[in-house]
């Protein structure tokens, strides 16, 4: 029996911390903009509830560590009352948000009909305590707090903890693996866990599979579906506030939710995160919510991919344009003060040793480290590690052929590529590097391989400094991305910022 539909709308945006070009955090709107572009017509819910979210602020409690939390604490109340005075055990219930600290609320109201499981399906785990967590924001803690991790004000809101038993969870997705810490703290619990690489391994279908028949050994009540749209990839779906370059495809969603949401003990899920101002079309999002279609012809398919390049193209530059004119003062002055210090040492102390300390290569690197300073490539590891390993190339290539250089220039470079892939460590500005070191004249080849240490490794690390001092100098910047050293960087800062108020 096909069940009804009825939705519950909380356009709630408090768990985030906002960006520095933002007024707040646009997923507020989602609700209204999945209602504008047909979602509830699409589905003609029995039923559809609101509930208003207070006014966005970004107040941080040093009690619980965290920012907003009585604010998200009443939200919950109020939210859980709403499903629980309109829960229909008969009908599927669907819950947009909103940024995943509405969690907490739904937790709530399942918490007092029984005893659920939850399918976590999320591109980040979102289980760590405060202490961790480098903005204070509860969206990024959610999955801890609702089985019990954190400060008992959001834990334990009516004596309820937890809201979910750690054994009772499923988290999949996360595509966020190369902090040991972060992760450590789920791979620690009772938490049955898949980052991304599982999850494939295991197999999508299946891993929905074993998670059902967890729900029926253990004859739980039912279950609910949490679904942060970062899971997806980011060509599919770039429309979110921490975007990440891996994830799952709509085929492979759609392989996961299938046995899920089909099956007679699940009781709703909610969608959380997907961001309107990210998607001023409405292309990405129009996407999401429309079903495929089995009977779609080929030259469909072939034009609907011709049209998502075009989308990728036009959304890579809206979303250049959200950068406000604070980040081209800061990426100006980083750039300025890097080459400026390193031109400075090569004009005053280092001129009497003709020592070639200022190589093109470094103004390549300044784009990245100064005005791109959230790619990939950008990060300190590739900064230093792409220079040093394209130089040592460099080196030993002209050490073998040195006067050979339509030989010598294209082993170099491509040489360097390999190797920076091989150790992850891909910066562009490397190919340069190695590229110096085989075609220039005069003192660079007489350096053989104290060329590596410098002009490169000395240059690199002046660049590097000054790219985490101009890069993490207001809160809404930071360098680098997903490390210990940014957590340490964060704490400091956020540190600072609170004695100041």
């Amino acid at each position: 029996m096909k069940k009804d539909i009825n939705i519950f709308e909380f356009p709630f945006n408090l768990g985030l911390t906002k960006k520095e070009y933002e007024v707040e955090p646009g997923v507020k709107k989602l609700p209204d903009w999945l209602r504008k572009l047909g979602l509830h017509q699409q589905i003609d819910p029995k039923k559809v509830f609101r509930l208003e979210a207070p006014e966005y602020t970004m107040d941080f409690d040093e009690e619980t560590g965290v920012k907003n939390p009585y604010q998200i604490i009443d939200y919950a109340k109020k939210q859980s009352d709403l499903i629980l005075k309109n829960f229909d055990k008969n009908a599927f219930h669907l819950i947009l948000g909103g940024d995943c600290s509405i969690l907490i609320g739904s937790a709530i109201a399942l918490k007092q009909l029984g005893n659920f499981g939850l399918f976590y399906l999320d591109g980040h785990t979102d289980y760590i305590p405060p202490r961790l967590s480098p903005s204070g924001g509860v969206a990024g803690m959610d999955l801890a707090i609702v089985s019990g991790l954190g400060h008992e004000k959001l834990t334990n809101i009516n004596d309820l903890k937890p809201y979910f038993l750690e054994e009772n969870i499923f988290c999949a997705g996360n595509a966020e693996t190369d902090d040991e810490e972060y992760v450590g703290q789920i791979i620690n619990s009772g938490i049955h866990y898949f980052d991304l690489e599982n999850l494939r391994k295991n197999g999508f279908r299946k891993t929905s599979e074993d998670f059902l028949k967890m729900i029926h050994e253990k004859n739980l009540d039912g279950f609910f579906i949490h679904f942060d749209v970062d899971v997806l990839k980011d060509e599919i779906m770039p429309a979110v506030d921490s975007r990440m370059d891996d994830g799952i495809d709509y085929a492979d969603l759609g392989n996961i939710l299938r046995p899920l949401i089909g099956h007679e003990r699940c009781v709703g899920m909610e969608i959380t995160i997907l961001d309107p101002d990210y998607d001023p079309t409405g292309e990405y999002t129009q996407s999401f919510i429309t079903p495929f279609n089995s009977n779609t012809k080929i030259e469909d398919v072939m034009k609907k991919t011709i049209k998502r390049t075009f989308r990728v193209s036009k959304y890579v530059i809206y979303r250049e344009t959200l950068v406000d004119y604070r980040e081209h003062f800061w990426s100006f002055l980083g750039a300025f003060f890097g080459i400026g210090i390193i031109a400075f040492l090569q004009s005053h102390s280092l001129s009497a040793t003709e020592n070639v300390f200022l190589i093109g290569s470094f103004g390549a690197s300044s784009v990245l480290i100064y005005g791109a300073i959230q790619s990939p490539l950008a990060q300190p590891r590739n900064l230093i590690g792409g220079h040093v390993i394209s130089a040592l190339v460099g080196v030993t290539v002209y050490q073998i052929v040195p006067d050979i250089i339509w030989l010598s220039a294209p082993l170099a470079v491509a040489f360097s590529i390999v190797l920076m892939q091989y150790t992850k460590t891909l910066h562009p500005p490397g190919g340069a590097t190695a590229l110096i070191a085989v075609s220039s004249t005069g003192k660079i080849p007489e350096l053989g391989y104290w060329y590596v240490l410098s002009p490169v490794l000395s240059g690199c690390i002046i660049l590097l400094l000054v790219a985490l001092f101009f890069n993490n100098i207001t809160p809404n910047r930071s360098y680098p991305t997903h490390s210990r050293l940014k957590k340490l960087i964060k704490k400091k800062h956020e540190h600072t910022h609170k004695m100041k108020k």
